[in-house]
């Protein structure tokens, strides 16, 4: 499970930028919270909002592009993600605190196009006190704990990240499990609309009446879905009526709705991180607040899975969907730089913190809460 992530000198971010998916001090939907053995309360969900242009997708996609540095590293590395006005040697620095059942880590990766200036990873069982080096590498050389030791690091290239390096040379299972974490992040952009984790739902008969039950909460009257060959369609219900529409010729909406239940059904099951941009994109604002709900349970049926969502859907920013610590706000700074902030902590222009009664949405369009453009 993430735990928190932070960016430095990346696109908008000039300064540090972390979301924290740990509880605030708060006291709504304690049933929202994941809680592993050390008791740490843990978020199923963070919504970005902003203006246009402030960064939330830029910040769901620098966790992609970590994923993508590290299972992918010689086609990623040189991309130049740094803040526009720094110069080009002002590293991009990554920091990343996660779960693996009942292991901790933290990567930390800083590096410019043309090499890594610093790399570190530590772990720890999520009980102990201090991390244990699991490897550390700056410009004196390389270490790796006694599990890696044998590792051949001597043909690492200065501009490959080493965890990307590690996964190419060994299989040792903890390293392989730090990988597939990352292999199993999804980004979910409103074009992607993928039918692999839909196609898997109606393949298990399970799913697949779970998935229709969800649709007929949302009164949507799909009655059946069909796979013949690659050929997928929607059987609706009307009265006494029935009728089948291909998957091509269905609305935007519904293949949105089934794109994105079906992802989170998926990763509900397997546990996993899903990055999506614009999820209300063709969608009602009820529907959306189903999809919200629907994640908010996660815990409740003992999935760790998570969801990262940058939004504009401002109705849903509500007390009786979200906790405050799952309400995060990307807002730009004078020098064209942006800073993130979650509305558990931000202080009004009282210095009062936001009441957990209070009607977020419209709080946040009259501009008390920061974060929106300023029109003329």
């Amino acid at each position: 499970m993430l735990i928190q992530f932070s960016l430095t000198n990346y696109r908008n971010f000039k300064e540090t930028a972390t979301l924290d998916l740990s509880e605030a001090k708060i006291t709504e939907f304690p049933e929202h919270l994941y809680r592993d053995s050390d008791r740490l309360g843990i978020l199923p969900m963070a919504a970005l909002f902003g203006p246009n242009g402030s960064g939330k997708t830029n910040f769901l996609q620098g966790i992609d592009s970590l994923r993508q540095l590290i299972l992918d590293a010689p086609s990623s590395v040189c991309k130049n993600n740094a803040f526009f006005a720094s110069d080009e040697h002002t590293p991009v620095e990554y920091d990343i605190l996660f779960r693996i059942g009942e292991r901790e880590y933290d990567y930390q990766l800083k590096l410019t196009c043309d090499a890594v200036v610093e790399e570190n990873l530590f772990g720890r069982d999520v009980t102990a006190n201090q991390f244990d080096v699991l490897f550390d590498r700056d410009n004196e050389g390389v270490f790796l704990w006694e599990a890696w030791e044998d590792i051949d690091v001597s043909a690492l290239p200065e501009s490959l990240p080493l965890l990307y390096f590690l996964g190419t040379q060994s299989n040792e299972d903890e390293l392989q499990a730090i990988l597939s974490y990352f292999k199993n992040i999804l980004y979910l952009t409103p074009a992607t609309q993928s039918t692999s984790a839909l196609v898997e739902m109606i393949a298990n008969e399970s799913s697949k009446q779970e998935l229709l039950t969800h649709l007929q909460n949302m009164d949507i009257a799909i009655s059946d879905m069909k796979l013949e060959g690659s050929e997928l369609s929607l059987v609706h219900k009307h009265k006494k009526t029935s009728f089948a529409i291909s998957w091509n010729e269905e609305s935007f909406g519904i293949r949105q709705v089934l794109s994105l239940l079906s992802t989170l059904m998926k990763a509900r099951q397997e546990h996993t991180l899903v990055l999506m941009d614009s999820p209300e994109l063709g969608l009602h604002s009820k529907t959306l607040q189903y999809l919200y709900r629907y994640i908010g349970k996660n815990a409740s049926v003992n999935s760790q899975s998570q969801v990262l969502f940058a939004t504009h859907e401002t109705s849903n920013m509500n007390h009786s969907i979200f906790r405050r610590d799952e309400l995060w706000l990307v807002a730009k700074n004078e020098d064209a730089s942006s800073h993130l902030y979650t509305l558990a902590l931000f202080l009004k222009e009282n210095g009062e913190k936001v009441r957990k009664d209070e009607v977020y949405f419209k709080q946040y369009l009259e501009g008390r809460y920061g974060a929106v453009p300023f029109l003329r």
